[in-house]
C-alpha cells in the first residue's frame, strides 16, 4: 500500500490501471468545479459521534506492535506471520460481534490462477449490519499482507499498513460497543496481496471483494460535513494528482487498495492517506517510528466520517476520469505552507518548488478568472504535485529539484 491509512468505499489504503492512450497524449479527465454543485451540509448524526467517541485508542499500539513484532516477519503472503496476522484480525472481529462476511466464515481464499493451484492469498472481513437486511455497504479498507523479509531484514511494515488494520479493528470495537441502527451495512475488509509483485494485478486481495476523492460532490460533502477535529486537517486532492507520481504520459499510477474496487467494482469511494514517509517499504518502518496520538486522533475521525456516511440519507456517486482543477490547486498552495514549515528542505529544492508554486498560483488566478482548465494546465499542475509530494515524503532530497 502506498501509503493508506484506510480507504472509504461508498455503496456502500507494476502494471498501470491499464490507461494508457498514447505516449503523450493527455489522458481523458473531466474538469469539474465541485465548489459549484457541493450539496447542503448533511447534520452528522448522533451515533457518528457516539460511534467516534467510544473507539478506545488504547488498543491501537498494542495491536501495531504485534503485527510489526519479529514473531510475524513482515506478514509476507502465503507465510506463517501472515497466517499470524490473520488469525490476530479474526479474534479482534469476533471479540467485536462482528459478524462474518463471507457466509459463515471470516476468511476468503483467492484463486486467481484457479483452484487446482490452491488460494494464492486469503482476505478476512467482518460486517456490523444495518437495520435492513438488503440495506446498502459502506466499506472500510486496510491490507494486513507486508513484504515480509528483505536482504536479510524484516520489513515490519508499522506505518504500512499495521497502523491501518489497528484502526479498523478499533473502530469495529466501538461499532460493536455502541450498536447503533444505520441506513448501511459496515464492512470492514481486511485484504492479502497488497504489495509487489500482486499490487495493481488482478492477484490483489481488493480484486476478489467486487462490490478516490474522486471528484464527485457527495463524497466531497461527507468530509465538509464533519467539524474539525484537532491533529487532524483534511486536505482534499483529486486522484489525478497523486497518481501521476510516477510521472508517465498517458498513464496512470494507481497508488492503494482502491485498485482492485475501482476497477473491477467501480464503485463511489475515498481514498484517506497521511502521505508516505521515509520509512516507506524500509527496514525502518516500527512501531517506535508511530505518532500513536496523532494516529488515535484519526481513528476517531475516520469512525465519524464511516458512521455519518452508513447513516446519511443521500445517494452517493461517482463517475471516473474526473478532476477538480480549482480545488487541485488550492489544496497544493496548502502543502507549500506546509513544506516551507520544514527545516530540512534542501535549499535547491526550496527554490524549485517556490518557482513551482508560482506557477500554480498563476494557474488558480487564471481560471478563478473564468478560463477553463486544459489538459495541458492541469498537467502543469500535476508536475508541480509530483515535487510538493516528493518534498514532503523525502525533504532532504535536493535532486528533486533537478526534475
Amino acid at each position: 500500500m502506498a501509503h493508506g491509512r484506510a480507504v472509504l468505499v461508498a455503496l456502500v489504503a507494476v502494471s498501470l490501471a491499464g490507461c494508457a492512450l498514447g505516449l503523450f497524449r493527455p489522458l481523458p479527465h473531466e474538469f469539474v468545479d465541485s465548489a459549484a454543485t457541493t450539496p447542503r451540509p448533511s447534520p452528522v448524526s448522533e451515533s457518528a459521534n457516539a460511534v467516534a467517541a467510544a473507539v478506545d485508542v488504547s488498543t491501537i499500539e498494542p495491536d501495531v506492535r504485534y503485527l510489526a513484532s519479529p514473531e510475524l516477519r513482515g506478514r509476507l503472503r502465503a507465510t506463517d506471520g501472515n497466517a499470524l496476522a490473520r488469525a490476530h484480525i479474526v479474534a479482534g472481529l469476533k471479540a467485536a460481534g462482528l459478524a462474518p462476511l463471507f457466509g459463515g466464515g471470516f476468511e476468503q481464499p483467492t484463486y486467481p490462477n484457479g483452484r487446482g493451484a490452491g488460494p494464492h492469498a486469503v482476505n478476512v472481513g467482518g460486517i456490523y449490519r444495518a437495520l435492513e437486511p438488503d440495506a446498502r455497504w459502506i466499506v472500510l479498507v486496510a491490507h494486513y499482507d507486508h513484504r515480509g523479509v528483505v536482504g536479510g531484514k524484516i520489513q515490519a511494515g508499522a506505518d504500512d499498513n499495521a497502523s491501518s488494520v489497528a484502526l479498523l479493528l478499533a473502530l469495529g470495537r466501538s461499532l460493536g460497543r455502541v450498536r447503533p441502527p444505520l441506513r448501511r451495512h459496515v464492512v470492514l475488509l481486511f485484504p492479502d496481496a497488497e504489495e509487489p509483485p500482486d499490487i495493481r494485478t488482478e492477484r490483489m486481495g481488493s480484486s476478489w471483494f467486487v462490490l478516490g476523492a474522486e471528484a464527485d460532490s457527495s463524497l466531497v460533502s461527507l468530509v465538509a460535513d464533519l467539524a474539525p477535529a484537532p491533529r487532524v486537517e483534511p486536505i482534499r486532492l483529486s486522484l489525478p494528482m497523486i497518481e501521476v507520481m510516477p510521472y508517465r504520459p498517458g498513464s496512470r499510477f494507481a497508488r492503494s487498495d482502491y485498485f482492485g474496487l475501482r476497477e473491477v467494482g467501480q464503485r463511489p469511494f475515498l481514498f484517506l492517506t497521511t502521505g508516505r514517509t521515509e520509512t516507506y517499504h524500509t527496514a525502518a518502518d516500527t512501531p517506535d517510528t508511530v505518532d500513536y496520538e496523532r494516529l488515535g486522533a484519526l481513528s476517531r475521525w475516520v469512525a465519524r466520517l464511516a458512521v455519518h456516511a452508513a447513516d446519511v440519507d443521500v445517494e452517493l456517486g461517482w463517475r471516473d476520469w474526473r478532476a477538480d482543477p480549482r480545488a487541485d490547486a488550492r489544496s497544493l498552495l496548502r502543502l507549500y505552507g506546509a513544506i516551507d514549515k520544514s527545516e530540512r528542505v534542501a535549499w535547491l529544492l526550496r527554490r524549485a518548488l517556490a518557482r513551482d508554486r508560482r506557477r500554480v498560483e498563476q494557474l488558480l488566478e487564471s481560471w478563478d478568472r473564468g478560463v477553463s482548465p486544459t489538459p495541458e494546465s492541469y498537467r502543469a499542475l500535476q508536475l508541480a504535485s509530483i515535487r510538493a509530494q516528493a518534498a514532503l515524503w523525502h525533504p532532504s532530497g535536493w535532486w528533486f529539484a533537478l526534475w
